[in-house]
């Protein structure tokens, strides 16, 4: 009789550690399909008027700019840090949600300003495009986002 309740404890035992190990295991699997959505992301933004051109977008290894409709794209590799820096500012995001932002202002319509855009995909999924904005006023919530994208291309001289 003891033997048979030393082998149930036993067994119980040994099942709590394997749910444990499990647990562990799934806490792996989303932090490397985190990992992995990340890998995938698209961030883009573009700005324009018949005199000016800006066009922007980074993924988790490069970061490709250009400044003039007629130059040729400029790729170079994204550093972690800004990386890092554009994830943080998208944590307050939800890409289907963006589609729906108003425009702050609209002086784009009466050439007042460049027309910006922004878009964030995932390459499995189609883009999420946030509405026309004016350049240099974008919606409160992309707002951080946007800015850090401006700052990883450098200046034109």
């Amino acid at each position: 009789m003891k033997l048979l309740i030393f082998l149930l404890i036993t067994i119980t035992m040994s099942a709590c550690s394997g749910n444990k190990n499990l647990a562990n295991q799934i806490n792996d699997d989303n932090k490397s399909e985190k990992t992995s959505q990340e890998d995938d992301l698209k961030l883009t933004y573009g700005a324009s008027t018949r005199g000016y051109f800006m066009q922007i977008s980074v993924t988790k290894n490069t970061t490709t700019y250009q400044l003039d409709r007629n130059d040729k794209p400029v790729t170079i590799p994204t550093n972690k840090k800004d990386w890092n820096e554009l994830m943080e500012t998208l944590k307050e995001i939800d890409a289907k949600s963006i589609t729906t932002l108003e425009a702050p202002s609209k002086a784009r319509q009466y050439d007042g300003a460049a027309h910006a855009s922004f878009s964030i995909q995932n390459n499995q999924d189609k883009p999420y495009n946030a509405p026309s904005f004016d350049a240099g006023n974008p919606h409160k919530l992309i707002a951080p986002t946007v800015n850090k994208l401006i700052s990883l291309i450098p200046s034109k001289k």
